[in-house]
């Protein structure tokens, strides 16, 4: 069990769930409104319910979850209207990127984009909305080491778990077709920039995309 592990073992195992949960919150295995019983998410991580209390406190500070007193957590709503704010936090934070301790890609950041970017090629005609997502959540994953700001990277990590339901949430209202190809050329120009050297470009990159898709959910 977890409560018999080293404090530092028992960190890193919490903080494994809480990625966990995290992506299956973001990608809507938990659905909006879902009822996270602690009883049954212990017996799934082989723990106690003290280290899964622990997660679900982090996951509502993160805006995530909600505990409602007598009732048990809850996934929260996608309030498109309520997270305006965080995708303008968002983008602010992006711009700072650039300036805050950029990291130069790596050989091997290079070599697993390229093979993102190959997969994405590969089989984009094959994806449906919760694998595209996935691939979404990936390359942003991927893309964290060139934030060499930690707090800064902290803080738009969780941002970005806040609002990445939003756009599986709008596919149906979307040209899922096109939403690929706007990836594409996101992942495309980001490793182009990076094999540069240029990682202001890079960052400039995502937040134009960031930016385009936001105000595509707003127009559809």
């Amino acid at each position: 069990m977890l409560d018999s592990q080293s404090p530092s073992n028992s960190r890193q195992r919490m903080q494994g769930i809480l990625q966990d949960l995290r992506e299956g919150i973001c990608l809507l295995a938990y659905q909006p409104g879902e009822r996270l019983s602690e009883v049954t998410l212990a017996q799934h991580y082989g723990v106690s319910r003290t280290p899964i209390r622990t997660v679900l406190t982090w996951l509502e500070a993160d805006g995530l979850v909600q505990a409602k007193h007598g009732a048990g957590t809850f996934v929260t709503d996608v309030d498109m209207a309520a997270l305006k704010q965080v995708y303008q936090l968002r983008l602010e934070l992006m711009e700072m990127m650039p300036r805050l301790e950029p990291q130069v890609a790596s050989a091997s950041l290079l070599a697993d984009m390229l093979a993102f970017a190959e997969e994405l090629r590969d089989h984009a005609s094959e994806f449906d909305a919760p694998a595209f997502a996935r691939l979404n959540l990936r390359f942003f994953l991927m893309r964290l080491p060139l934030i060499g700001n930690q707090p800064l990277r902290d803080i738009g990590e969780r941002l970005y778990y806040q609002t990445a339901r939003v756009w599986i949430s709008s596919i149906d209202k979307l040209d899922f077709s096109s939403e690929v190809a706007f990836f594409a050329d996101e992942v495309n120009a980001v490793i182009g920039a990076l094999q540069d050297h240029d990682v202001s470009t890079a960052f400039m990159v995502q937040r134009m995309h960031l930016s385009m898709a936001y105000h595509r959910m707003q127009r559809d």
